[in-house]
């Protein structure tokens, strides 16, 4: 989605016109995060794969998403923090209390 968008602004179309495709990908975006929660939801072996959730106001990918849920349980308080942050979730609390509200915010049964 997020190359869409910039292939538009590569193009040198009108600020309107960009403007109103970057608010359809955006919209796509969030119409599309109920089916990769869902998908997270399904994903609770140790191994399975986990999808990326995008940022829901930016499309934006997180750096850093973990892989599986083992990656995921593995995470260190200031990894489970910076993601928190990117989503714009609180960040209080120690690991646990933050790897559950990481779990919950990607869609997964806690």
């Amino acid at each position: 989605m997020q190359e869409a968008v910039k292939e538009v602004v590569q193009q040198g179309l009108p600020p309107t016109v960009q403007q109103a495709v970057h608010q359809a990908v955006l919209e796509a975006i969030k119409q599309a995060l109920p089916a990769v929660h869902r998908c997270n939801g399904r994903s609770l072996d140790p191994g399975a794969r986990l999808e990326p959730v995008p940022h829901p106001d930016t499309g934006a990918l997180p750096p850093n998403f973990p892989a599986n849920n083992r990656a995921l349980n593995a995470m260190t308080y200031a990894q489970l923090g910076k993601l928190l942050a990117f989503y714009g979730e609180p960040v209080a609390g120690n690991t646990e209390a933050r790897r559950k509200r990481l779990k919950i915010f990607i869609g997964q049964f806690v």
